[in-house]
């Protein structure tokens, strides 16, 4: 008996239907070994070497670690990966640069508001949480569409593709990040409202 393995390519996953059958090192010529051994990776190759030319010396035979392995089918995904990540870099550059664009913006057109506001005996820092409260809650509209896009792309690929499942981890990471981001690049224009003199902003245009 033999638990279910992933025999073929890594987007191919799990295969039900393999069935092991008794073979001897003659057997067919493209038959694989998976070896796994208590010693260390130098040890382990002279370990079935030595192992392989008693029983059949005649045999050709290469070696390939298991984690060599891998790491050549993993490669595509690995640059898959980093593009992605160097894109992602990019959109949160993007993310932060409007966000203190937009603020900055609406900072200045309500200049004058805020004068009022101040001489009528609101505080600079009540008028900065209001403001970040609104940014805020437009932020995290954006990000539960962003997660809901990003959830059915993985639902969808995941349904196409015999891959593991992504745990809840990268979305909660991402989502974090770009809220602190979006939340940093709005208190800094933010912050320009508690030196406003209200005497000077009633008088602005």
């Amino acid at each position: 008996m033999a638990e279910d393995v992933a025999n073929g390519a890594i987007t191919d996953g799990i295969d039900a239907t393999c069935v092991y059958f008794v073979t001897d090192v003659q057997g067919p010529a493209n038959m694989a070994l998976l070896v796994r051994g208590r010693t260390d990776d130098d040890i382990l190759p002279t370990a079935v070497t030595a192992a392989v030319n008693k029983v059949a010396p005649d045999t050709p035979f290469q070696l390939f670690s298991l984690r060599a392995n891998v790491a050549d089918l993993a490669w595509g995904f690995r640059g898959f990966s980093l593009v992605i990540s160097v894109l992602g870099v990019v959109g949160l550059l993007f993310a932060y640069s409007g966000t203190h664009a937009v603020v900055s913006f609406l900072m200045a057109q309500r200049k004058r508001e805020f004068g009022v506001r101040m001489a009528l005996g609101a505080s600079a820092w009540q008028i900065v949480w209001g403001m970040l409260i609104q940014t805020s809650r437009t932020g995290l509209i954006g990000l539960a569409v962003g997660l809901a896009v990003a959830a059915g792309l993985v639902r969808l690929l995941t349904a196409s593709a015999a891959i593991l499942d992504f745990g809840a981890r990268p979305f909660v990471v991402g989502a974090a990040t770009v809220f602190i981001a979006t939340t940093l690049a709005a208190l800094i224009p933010l912050l320009g409202t508690a030196r406003i003199d209200p005497a000077q902003a009633l008088r602005s245009e």
